[in-house]
């Protein structure tokens, strides 16, 4: 087995990213990989310097069983390909956490990215939500049968998502005040 490959253990955890972590690099294997689906939850185009083709070693890519999402499982002999967003935005990481947070938690790992290893935060399935398959998740297949309706989704839950932000600036401004 390649010491290259072996999973190390992640740098840190938590529920999400938290916002004041130094590390702003966010690693997608699944449905944020799709750049126009990343766009859309971020609301803005993401420039390509941003986005870098990278990997997990350690990992593959597997549908959650029941679903047509992703999930991460440890393999020695893989390496889980996708992209890397780099420098990533506070609002960015907001909308991202709110995205991921009910089926998956945040973890920071070295990734593979332009030829070296660096961390990133990556979200790792919530065991207790979902449950891996041994079906290999094909994003190709995903995105011609799901990301429609995904996109459709994820304008959804922008609403309430502003509806959640808008409450806690007003709770902000009225302790403020107080």
């Amino acid at each position: 087995m390649s010491e290259a490959h072996r999973p190390s253990p992640p740098l840190a955890r938590a529920e999400a990213i938290p916002p004041d972590h130094p590390v702003r690099d966010v690693f997608f294997f699944g449905t944020l990989a799709d750049r126009e689906v990343l766009e859309r939850l971020l609301g803005h185009p993401v420039p390509a310097a941003r986005l870098r083709p990278a990997r997990l070693p350690g990992f593959r890519v597997v549908r959650a069983r029941g679903t047509p999402y992703p999930v991460l499982v440890t393999d020695p002999a893989a390496a889980a390909q996708g992209v890397l967003l780099t420098d990533a935005a506070a609002e960015d990481i907001r909308r991202i956490d709110f995205y991921e947070c009910d089926e998956y938690r945040a973890e920071l790992r070295e990734v593979e990215a332009g030829g070296r290893r660096r961390p990133a935060w990556v979200f790792v399935h919530r065991e207790e939500v979902l449950d891996p398959d041994d079906v290999p998740w094909d994003p190709r297949a995903w995105a011609r049968t799901h990301k429609a309706r995904l996109l459709a989704e994820i304008d959804a839950w922008l609403e309430e998502y502003r509806a959640e932000r808008a409450a806690l600036e007003r709770r902000e401004k009225g302790e403020a005040k107080g």
